[in-house]
């Protein structure tokens, strides 16, 4: 059976979700559908491309991905049919597919057309073509590039590293833009702490688990997706500091003046 996701910022009471369903059953297509998520913040792309980016490769080869997040047209965007690792998505060049993926295998450019819902008047045609077999090049223009989106790499600045937040889960814990890799590399067997909007709020031990501290307390944590996340045990991280998206958390470091030297060079 054929596989298709839904990556939306449609509310449960909107008529979006239905419809979309509505038309592939309404044209006999027999298909696996699988919403994601429809709990997309609205018209935040670079949350739903880090959604997709972290959960894509878990489907089987073939899957199509509808991305209904900031998806209409507009004067410096295109309509996209993109093949990566054997499966496809669909969606607007508004820079989504740079945060997904670096690269991709082919990428077509959808006809233009200026409908306020593409989701079902361009993408889910193009879904039936390609579940019938259609050529993937016979769906639109061949093109070479997609929409680069550069993610911003931690800053080592003197006795500091400059993360930013890239994503909040549903129980306000904060993912950060640095990894288990780079942390060992930069942190090596120096002590170090965490702040957490200021310097009072501080965390200086890399927990393997949310239970390691007590109830409420502040934990740092390298999660399923290999990325330093900041929670709070029990408790809403991004509420307790007001946190939001692209804020700075600042790993003070512990350093002699020869390892300062060493960072700068």
């Amino acid at each position: 059976m054929n596989i298709v996701t839904l990556t939306s910022d449609w509310h449960n009471s909107d008529y979006y979700t239905a419809t979309i369903k509505g038309f592939f059953l309404g044209n006999n297509i027999d298909i696996n559908f699988v919403e994601i998520t429809s709990k997309i913040t609205n018209h935040e792309y670079i949350e739903a491309g880090f959604i997709l980016k972290n959960t894509y490769k878990n489907f089987p080869d073939g899957t199509i991905h509808i991305i209904a997040v900031s998806s209409v047209l507009t004067k410096k965007s295109k309509q996209l049919l993109v093949k990566k690792d054997n499966q496809y998505f669909i969606g607007n060049d508004n820079g989504i597919f740079g945060i997904i993926f670096n690269d991709a295998d082919s990428i077509i450019e959808l006809p233009t057309n200026n409908s306020t819902f593409p989701e079902l008047d361009v993408f889910s045609p193009v879904i039936i073509d390609l579940i019938n077999g259609k050529n993937i090049s016979n769906l639109g223009e061949r093109v070479d590039k997609f929409t680069k989106y550069l993610t911003e790499a931690p800053i080592i600045n003197g006795d500091m590293v400059i993360c930013q937040i890239l994503y909040f889960d549903s129980y306000g814990n904060a993912i950060l833009n640095i990894n288990k890799e780079e942390f060992e590399q930069i942190i090596e067997d120096k002590s170090f702490e965490i702040w957490i909007k200021s310097k009072r709020n501080n965390i200086n031990i890399i927990s393997n688990n949310y239970s390691d501290v007590p109830m409420t307390n502040l934990v740092a944590i390298f999660n399923s997706i290999n990325l330093l996340e900041i929670a709070a045990r029990n408790a809403d991280a991004k509420q307790l500091f007001s946190l939001d998206l692209s804020d700075e958390i600042i790993i003070k470091l512990d350093l002699k003046e020869e390892n300062i030297l060493k960072m700068k060079e």
